[in-house]
């Protein structure tokens, strides 16, 4: 059995392309900051430094690369380059939120992990057990209070 590509329609193909680089476009423009603030966030638990630092680093590649590698693949494989609003419109069709709500909920993730860090590290800074627990307090302390103007950034960015 034999299968037959010719019959189907090429305006088929490039409406399929158009979709999958509208919803490239969206994660350019708005998954960037996911990127970014995970790998804050990581960072700031002291979990994996190296992942954090990738995460970061990807977050910012995305956000300066990627419009441009999107519209060099629309150009090149002849489909319309995509817009933000057919951009927003898959973002809401997929996240089934706005890019407010999304946001919010991701500050409002790294402001919890940021006051849980700052409470942890002093009560393991304060409570005199060992100088290993000590400095393991000091630096949730310090990473904690790094985050901070990280977050007060997208604070004000929520504002405008």
């Amino acid at each position: 059995m034999m299968l037959q590509f010719d019959n189907l329609p090429f305006t088929a193909w490039l409406e399929s392309i158009s979709i999958v680089l509208s919803l490239l476009f969206a994660l350019v423009i708005k998954g960037y900051l996911l990127f970014i603030l995970i790998g804050f966030m990581i960072y700031m638990t002291g979990l994996n430094d190296g992942f954090a630092k990738t995460l970061i680093t990807i977050g910012v590649i995305i956000y300066f690369v990627g419009p441009f590698v999107i519209s060099q693949l629309a150009q090149r494989y002849g489909a319309t380059a995509p817009t933000v609003e057919s951009a927003m419109n898959i973002w809401n069709a997929l996240f089934n939120m706005s890019e407010s709500d999304f946001i919010g909920t991701l500050i409002l993730l790294g402001d919890m992990l940021m006051y849980v860090g700052l409470l942890a590290g002093a009560i393991l800074y304060f409570v005199p057990s060992s100088n290993e627990l000590k400095t393991r307090g000091q630096s949730l302390i310090v990473r904690s209070l790094m985050m901070f103007p990280v977050m007060s950034f997208f604070y004000i960015t929520t504002l405008i």
